[in-house]
């Protein structure tokens, strides 16, 4: 097997569809209705692993297009990275460029969605972003003759904690790194490593099977196996293959990370501490694990971030899911809303997360003088967060976001609609409000509405894109949602019609996991 080392230089499914408006003179829907590394300098040292780890992800909106538009040879199926890396890992990534069938048809579809502005900057990508990785990483090789026979386009990089000497990385004692390439011809890989080994001082290798194992030295590598003895495989360690599984597959790139091994890591490395000042011990710890995945729909692109087991100062985050969550008033907005946020039983959440975050929020020396504030106008908190959030809960700045200010005169338009809130606590409150017209509060069948400037007069949840970017996040606790288009066009880009919107949720579950999903859904080639 070859080995050595040389290398440096500077270095939530099945939800039902958003409801359409009541056809005129029809009932409305019953409420909770679901709706380039851095540049080389210097003398040459362990710097490779910087372009090899930013690759992960930095090539990933190239292979959007890459994916929907090469013709290369597909084989589904193989091994994975984390097949070949240890079950003790503490921080996990994978970049996966060799696509499913399902993919492939996923990837076409979303690259035609694509801005003109932004096919073009891509440029003619074609042959794969694993060219642009490999390249930068090992400047050495020619990529067509010596890499792409042999490349597998499976990625998986790996830390895990370690008291061998020798294993640890420069700098971080008691942490070791490796990264696993995917290989499909053992000869052929040895040998273009064998070359990088040769030429660079701080690159040693291993292959091994199904894929080639790089690592800084050679006492990291042999801890590597020591590892994978000892502990086994992390593909096969029950939590991370759970949390895989719970998070999905087909995804472009993935991460996994237990989070209080490294929030240790994190704080030891960089002397984190709260923003006012206090030692994060006085709040606890917090312990569980976190899963994220990016993946490329045919409508949009997804960020996705779930959470497990979590609990923070010993206590689990549990209880934050409500009954019946669902974004139901975000969609009652208007349908010109440019920047939309809302959620169902926002007031109990608000409520939870003030009382568990009293003692942080008193180590902020503005909140006194927040809180004299709130009392001169009547109001305590979290006792009238029902009154002012209501159970269903939605605001939106409509109409554009150019020109925006804190000004009432401003000319930005919002609305903010609150199911069950205090109407007169709101008339009281802005009776005062000065510096112009007040906005206006009416009631929407039981939902104060506190609305300023013009309005659409239609429903964002009749609104084509928003139901694309939103499509089974309705019952979710928080929804957002941004129409690019609205931001673009003020600022003066050609095609600004064809970049969509973003939009996304956070969920919270019975047993205190959560789940975040950020999505973009572009809208050119329409």
């Amino acid at each position: 097997m070859p080995s050595g080392g040389l290398m440096s230089y500077p270095d939530p499914p099945n939800q039902p569809s958003w409801p359409s408006a009541p056809p005129p003179g029809g009932q409305a829907p019953p409420p909770g209705a679901p709706f380039p590394p851095p540049q080389p300098s210097g003398p040459r040292s362990r710097a490779w692993l910087i372009p090899v780890a930013a690759g992960l992800s930095v090539v990933l909106m190239g292979t959007t297009v890459w994916a929907s538009s090469a013709l290369v040879d597909n084989v589904f199926g193989g091994a994975q990275p984390e097949s070949a890396l240890p079950a003790s890992a503490i921080v996990f990534a994978e970049l996966d460029l060799k696509p499913t069938g399902r993919q492939w048809a996923s990837y076409a579809q979303f690259a035609g969605k694509l801005p003109d502005t932004l096919k073009n900057e891509l440029g003619d990508v074609e042959e794969g972003p694993a060219r642009q990785l490999v390249e930068e990483a090992f400047p050495e090789l020619d990529y067509d003759s010596e890499v792409e026979p042999w490349l597998g386009r499976r990625f998986g990089l790996a830390l895990w904690p370690t008291s061998t000497p020798g294993a640890s990385l420069p700098g971080d004692e008691g942490l070791a790194l490796a990264l696993a390439v995917a290989v499909e011809d053992e000869e052929a890989a040895g040998e273009a490593l064998a070359k990088v080994r040769s030429r660079q001082e701080h690159f040693f290798f291993e292959v091994d099977d199904d894929f080639a194992l790089l690592s800084y030295s050679q006492g990291a590598l042999d801890d590597l196996a020591a590892q994978m003895e000892a502990h086994g495989s992390l593909a096969d360690a029950p939590d991370y293959s759970s949390d895989m599984n719970a998070i999905g597959s087909d995804n472009i790139a993935s991460a996994w990370a237990d989070l209080a091994a490294a929030a240790e890591v994190a704080t030891t490395a960089t002397g984190l501490s709260s923003p006012y000042g206090t030692d994060p011990d006085d709040f606890g710890e917090v312990s569980g694990r976190l899963a994220m995945a990016l993946r490329i729909e045919g409508d949009y692109l997804e960020l996705r971030g779930d959470t497990f087991e979590v609990t923070y100062g010993g206590s689990p985050m549990e209880g934050l899911a409500g009954e019946n969550p669902g974004l139901s008033e975000l969609a009652e907005l208007p349908d010109d809303s440019v920047l939309a946020v809302g959620g169902d039983n926002l007031d109990t959440l608000a409520t939870r997360l003030w009382e568990d975050n009293r003692e942080l929020l008193e180590e902020i020396p503005e909140f006194p003088d927040f809180e004299m504030a709130l009392a001169e106008m009547g109001v305590s908190l979290p006792g009238d967060f029902p009154r002012l959030l209501g159970s269903r809960t939605a605001f939106a700045i409509t109409g554009s976001l150019a020109g925006s200010s804190d000004s009432w005169s401003s000319g930005t338009s919002f609305q903010y609609r609150a199911a069950g809130a205090d109407r007169e606590l709101f008339e009281d409150l802005l009776a005062g409000s000065g510096g112009g017209p007040a906005p206006g509060v009416s009631d929407d069948g039981g939902t104060v509405v506190v609305s300023y400037g013009t309005t659409g007069t239609g429903r964002l949840g009749d609104d084509p894109l928003f139901r694309q970017t939103m499509a089974g996040l309705e019952k979710s606790n928080i929804g957002f949602y941004l129409d690019v288009r609205d931001v673009l066009a003020a600022e003066g880009q050609g095609d600004a019609a064809q970049w969509g919107a973003l939009g996304g949720s956070v969920s919270y579950d019975d047993e205190g996991n959560s789940s975040l999903v950020a999505r973009w859904a572009p809208s050119g080639g329409a």
